[in-house]
């Protein structure tokens, strides 16, 4: 079993399924098309779906109508990875090196999908399979889902489910974890304008607006002491953390230096009032993810750019009001923004806060499972990303939802060298075969 989930990551891998590469819609099409192949080989029916625009892979397995039903949802590759020199083979190429496989999206999240994938086909083989299966695979998550929320949206009553689950990001220090909330999350754009056209450096250097040191004094004025946002209200709505939610993340090791070394950086910036943890979990932020020119303009070091366009994503928790925050931070920048520039923000995705009910025979089971199999308890993580999609999922499929992370915490999540801990693979496949066999139900 092992080694046809090597074989199949290593198929997996080797295609470059990002959004952002030029050839994306060959690479997708070449991704599903693979998929679509895996699942009927093992007696899945399967469809690509391709009038919801970002070619969706559904798949399913009906075991016994008596059952309960397991929906589970995926996302292709979404972020752009070049063939740096910085990784240590070819990303697109599987690669085991000192006790780690490496690889584009081997931790988030092909590998992820894979472990389900061959257990339940083992099971089916066996006869030994407790659920009837539903698979949603697409690759709209970065851009918040609005063609697969459709295509959910459309076809509630055929993806009708008793639970809902999702494997997606890493263990903490070794410890398995399950999901219990997700952020708000806003992600808007912000684009100024200093002149009509852009000008020759040469001549104009020191006497007309550069739009780019514009956006940079603006979004300055955006942060105050120790990370602190400045935008009016911002922290109004904020709740102290829940005192169990504190002594749950107290109790996560974390060694602050150990951490700066696995992760490859110089600097954390810690509120001295909060544990890490509480701090990236249950506190609201803003951060900058790009500052780049803007329209017609192209990096030009002889010129002074017209225009510039700065990306932020906002990070709010459970009360914040997410169109009062959009409105302070208008606010904000009007009250800062010089006479002499032109201005526009536009959202471009906001998606919900969720609570995730924790009260269900399915939490338990995995709580069970996942103590049984690593030894160690599980912890609960209040989560500081959004799955655009859980709301819908909540309203229209089912309030079951489980989020259950199979990486290992220093697998480089979407970064360079990401990679997977050999030693830790039989014993989430050993998860996944127990999560969805007959022999193992606890309820």
């Amino acid at each position: 079993m092992i080694a046809k989930y090597y074989q199949l990551l290593k198929d997996f891998i080797n295609f470059e399924s990002s959004i952002n590469i030029a050839d994306e819609s060959k690479e997708l099409k070449k991704t599903s098309k693979w998929l679509k192949k895996i699942f009927e080989e093992n007696k899945l029916n399967s469809e690509i779906i391709e009038w919801y625009w970002n070619s969706i892979v559904y798949a399913e397995y009906e075991n016994n109508e008596n059952l309960p039903t397991c929906l589970i949802y995926w996302n292709y590759d979404i972020i752009e990875t070049k063939k740096e020199r910085t990784w240590k083979n070819d990303p697109f190429s599987l690669f085991i090196w000192k006790e780690k496989i490496y690889g584009r999206w081997t931790a988030n999240n092909k590998w992820q999908i894979l472990i389900h994938m061959i257990s339940i086909f083992e099971l089916i083989k066996e006869k030994n399979l407790w659920y009837n299966i539903k698979f949603i695979i697409d690759w709209e998550k970065t851009i918040w889902s609005p063609n697969t929320k459709k295509f959910i949206e459309d076809n509630k009553d055929k993806l009708k489910s008793d639970l809902f689950l999702i494997s997606d990001w890493s263990f903490i220090n070794e410890k398995p974890c399950i999901w219990i909330s997700t952020r708000w999350n806003i992600e808007l754009s912000l684009e100024i304008q200093s002149t009509e056209n852009n000008l020759d450096l040469e001549t104009y250097w020191w006497i007309i607006p550069n739009a780019i040191q514009e956006m940079s004094k603006l979004l300055s004025k955006l942060y105050g002491w120790n990370q602190q946002i400045n935008i009016p209200y911002f922290y109004y709505e904020v709740e102290d953390i829940p005192f169990n939610n504190i002594l749950n993340n107290k109790k996560i090791d974390y060694d602050r230096d150990n951490f700066k070394k696995e992760n490859w950086i110089w600097e954390i910036f810690k509120d001295k009032n909060n544990d890490y943890f509480s701090q990236i979990w249950m506190k609201p932020t803003v951060q900058i993810t790009d500052i780049s020119l803007w329209e017609d303009t192209t990096p030009n070091k002889s010129i002074i750019p017209k225009s510039s366009k700065a990306e932020l994503t906002f990070k709010i928790v459970k009360k914040q009001d997410p169109d009062k925050i959009i409105k302070s931070f208008q606010q904000r920048v009007i009250s800062n923004i010089p006479d002499y520039l032109k201005y526009h923000i536009s959202i471009k995705n906001k998606s919900m806060w969720t609570q995730i009910d924790t009260n269900n025979k399915y939490y338990e089971k995995v709580k069970n499972l996942a103590e049984n199999i690593y030894k160690k308890d599980l912890l609960q993580q209040n989560m500081w990303i959004s799955i655009p999609i859980l709301d819908i999922i909540q309203k229209e499929i089912t309030k079951n939802i489980i989020i259950f992370p199979l990486a290992n915490n220093d697998c480089n999540y979407k970064g360079i060298n990401e990679n997977l801990n050999i030693e830790n693979i039989e014993k989430w496949i050993l998860f996944s075969l127990n999560l969805f066999s007959k022999q193992t139900q606890l309820f």
